[in-house]
């Protein structure tokens, strides 16, 4: 179950950043300090789901390869990609920090319901 989960992380990770920078992209064009900040911090996510793409595919190799051949399935390697499976768990757990201080960057509405620029915003 959690690989399944850990599996569809990734896609699902990166249709909620191409839509923030959809809706950042005007903020990101200007320039603003705030879309930087948040564009360093899309980065980070970024490399993030990369790490935990890459980790489940190696966990996949040596699983699948301990069942398939009986060879590989004796010796120590079999249990190589274990490892690979705890660090993309980890990642998971940064991700969710990452995800929660992406939160901040979450438009502010004025009493008018008009939303506040990243400029105003205060610190």
């Amino acid at each position: 179950l959690a690989f399944l989960m850990l599996s569809v992380l990734p896609a699902l990770e990166l249709i909620v950043l191409l839509w923030d920078a959809h809706s950042f992209a005007p903020a990101i064009r200007a320039c603003s300090p705030w879309a930087l900040a948040w564009s360093a911090l899309a980065a980070v996510r970024l490399l993030h789901i990369g790490c935990i793409a890459g980790c489940l595919n190696y966990f996949l190799f040596f699983f699948y390869s301990g069942f398939l051949n009986p060879n590989f399935a004796s010796s120590a390697a079999f249990y190589k990609g274990f490892w690979a499976e705890f660090a993309a768990a980890r990642m998971f757990a940064q991700l969710m920090i990452l995800a929660a201080a992406a939160s901040w960057f979450v438009p502010h509405y004025q009493q008018d319901g008009s939303p506040l620029l990243f400029d105003e915003r205060p610190l």
